[in-house]
């Protein structure tokens, strides 16, 4: 029988006030499942345990690179971080990560930040632009001895205590600098300002590491909106499939337990986005959570787990569905708990 695993953090906010409708489908399944505590989340622990990866770092910038064929399988020990672009908010206290701006970027910005970082990167190490993400990943000539956080976990938040750490965390914090300086004042930057347009002042390099051994996976089918997802499944030997180009591969029946995970929920509740997040819960209500409601009424879906974040993860069972003495709770309580 059918199971499916949805990993969406975000998709049960802090505060009530940003949702704007009942949203009954998934009020439905909430209610009616069994709550499961958990004692420390973040997207990174829950992957690292779904795919028992023991790495200090989720090795993001080497899946990415191996699901775009940059690293072959005869280069699984070469070493890569990701390099996003980023906008930082300070205040008299601390700097934050206000915004990423990876895709809020035209082509020919994306070209000339390129231009501009090459030489301070290469030829120590090697820069791989990917042109549809609009940011890079950068393969290193060495391990590094370093622990990130990734960029989802920092998004929206005071950089104090979340800058990298461990043996060789200087040196990288160090290129971080002197990036933060050259972008600083380039004709694109000063361009965006003239138009009130968010500057790219910096590149959050994180998810070090080289692709995991003997990788294995329960599942047999993983959608995301992460392209490292893709390098993930392909390590695990496991099929795959783009959320944003096929979501309906979820319901094929070939596909026995599935694995979901969306971060657009979390971008869009880092980055304050409340348009965009009460989008994607319309997406969801209409398209999927109906559907996994009926799917396990008719038979055809024995049990979902949602681990959404606020330290808690739920359980339904097609039997539990039919627990009608469990009231239906508006989806405020759970913003709530």
């Amino acid at each position: 029988m059918k199971k499916i695993t949805l990993v969406a953090p975000g998709l049960i906010p802090d505060t009530k006030w940003m949702l704007n409708e009942p949203h009954t489908y998934l009020s439905t399944l909430l209610s009616r499942a069994s709550v499961n505590e958990e004692p420390v989340y973040s997207l990174e622990a829950t992957l690292k345990q779904l795919f028992s990866i023991t790495e200090d770092n989720l090795p993001v910038a080497a899946f990415i690179a191996h699901y775009r064929n940059i690293l072959q399988e005869n280069e699984r020990d070469a070493h890569f971080c990701c390099a996003d672009y980023v906008h930082f908010q300070a205040d008299a206290h601390t700097v934050f990560l206000k915004s990423v701006l990876n895709r809020a970027l035209d082509p020919s910005e994306h070209e000339q930040i390129q231009t501009l970082i090459r030489p301070y990167i290469e030829p120590q190490h090697q820069l791989f632009a990917l042109q549809d993400e609009q940011n890079a990943v950068v393969r290193l000539s060495e391990k590094f001895d370093i622990i990130t956080n990734p960029l989802w976990e920092v998004l929206g938040k005071s950089l104090h205590m979340r800058l990298p750490s461990g043996p060789d965390a200087a040196q990288m914090q160090r290129l971080m600098t002197e990036l933060q300086m050259l972008l600083k004042n380039a004709p694109f930057n000063q361009k965006r300002v003239e138009e009130s347009l968010a500057t790219v002042e910096g590149l959050w390099l994180w998810g070090f590491g080289c692709l995991p051994k003997n990788l294995t996976s329960e599942f047999d089918l993983i959608v995301s909106n992460e392209s490292f997802m893709g390098g993930l499944a392909k390590c695990a030997q496991t099929t795959f499939a783009s959320l944003e180009e096929e979501p309906q591969t979820i319901f094929q029946s070939k596909y026995q337990n599935v694995l979901v995970v969306d971060t657009r929920f979390l971008y869009a509740l880092r980055e304050g986005d409340v348009t965009l997040w009460q989008q994607l819960l319309k997406i969801y209500e209409d398209n999927y959570f109906s559907a996994f409601y009926h799917a396990l009424a008719n038979k055809k879906l024995s049990e979902i787990n949602f681990n959404v974040g606020r330290n808690k993860s739920y359980t339904l069972t097609r039997h539990q569905l039919k627990y009608f003495w469990r009231r239906i709770r508006s989806l405020e309580t759970f913003c709530e708990v």
